[in-house]
């Protein structure tokens, strides 16, 4: 009978595995296991191998340590919504789908319209009439 791999302890990486890519450069990539259990694939390039592997080391390190800060932390409906875009932000940096690009467009949005609108509302006053008619009297 065949076992499958060992699951990973929290706030561990497995292997780090690298390959070269279509542009030359060479891609680190390791499964890492957050403080509150979730599975996630990560990944760094470079232009040499060590460099790719010692990015992801890094990448994974900053990761962990705003893993275990937020399996802490949920967000309640008392909370300010600058929490909630902190926190989304945060979420949205480490998903590997999202371009660099992507991320300082949301992360400019939020802190140019978001913040000085919303910011120190409680997430529970955010309620659709509310955003609306906000919304409607900055177009005027």
């Amino acid at each position: 009978m065949r076992t499958g791999r060992p699951p990973l302890e929290w706030g561990t990486h497995g292997e780090i595995t690298t390959r070269t890519v279509a542009s030359g450069h060479v891609r680190a990539s390791a499964r890492v296991r957050l403080w509150d259990g979730e599975l996630q694939w990560m990944t760094a390039t470079a232009s040499t191998a060590s460099d790719a592997r010692a990015s992801l080391q890094h990448r994974i390190a900053e990761r962990l340590r705003f893993s275990e800060l937020d399996a802490w932390r949920y967000l309640t409906p008392d909370d300010p919504f600058d929490e909630l875009a902190y926190m989304w932000l945060g979420d949205l940096q480490w998903d590997s789908d999202v371009s660099w690009s992507t991320h300082a467009r949301c992360e400019r949005v939020v802190r140019t319209q978001l913040q000085p609108t919303f910011g120190k509302f409680k997430i529970r006053e955010l309620t659709a009439e509310r955003i609306e008619q906000r919304l409607s009297s900055q177009s005027v």
